[in-house]
């Protein structure tokens, strides 16, 4: 809320600012989204502005009170609330790419990779076959083509791409459907270990 009201406060004296004129300025000019990118790009700017001028790991940085970690955790909840709510128009700007980008490619700490791969099991679970094809087209192209990108995969980035590899090979008859029982029950014994 604070990015909102800063945005609609500053320099936007001449906005009708009544709610319905917010609402549709906000969910049919895509002006939300294009506002959430355009604060987190200037976020992670600042943030290496402060790396660079510190010792500390972004995973120390304290900002606004709170932890690099609670804020990216926050701008990944609410890009999620944005595209459950259907206010990310995906038509414009690809979420799995922009959250790619955001958390993988100009990462600066770990808990991003974690967000990243906790915010896609999460995804995988509810997806239809087609954005298990996105998915799995991130992790073929951007993360398997990298050997040093694969040697770090954590344990839940590993069971995401596992999968997701299962689901699509399965249903493309390259897998046998015993093999996917074999493949849950992995998962279920990795999940219960570190329990």
């Amino acid at each position: 809320m604070n990015l909102l009201s800063n945005y609609l406060s500053s320099d936007q004296s001449d906005l009708d600012l009544d709610s319905n004129n917010i609402n549709n300025m906000l969910t049919n000019e895509n002006k939300l989204m294009n506002i959430f990118c355009e604060n987190w790009k200037n976020f992670k700017t600042a943030v290496n502005e402060q790396l660079a001028n510190t010792n500390k790991p972004a995973n120390e940085l304290v900002i606004d009170g709170s932890s690099y970690a609670q804020h990216v955790k926050a701008r990944v909840n609410f890009a999620n609330l944005m595209n459950v709510n259907r206010l990310w128009k995906d038509d414009q700007l690809d979420m799995l790419n922009y959250l790619y980008l955001m958390l993988i490619e100009d990462g600066s700490a770990e808990c991003e990779s974690m967000e990243f791969f906790l915010w896609l099991k999460k995804r995988i679970k509810s997806s239809s076959y087609s954005d298990l094809c996105k998915i799995y087209e991130i992790f073929e192209s951007k993360l398997c083509a990298d050997s040093k990108n694969i040697q770090k995969l954590t344990l839940i980035a590993f069971e995401s791409y596992l999968s997701i590899f299962v689901v699509i090979n399965c249903s493309k008859g390259l897998i046998d459907k015993q093999y996917s029982a074999e493949v849950h029950y992995y998962n279920f014994i990795i999940r219960n270990k570190q329990n």
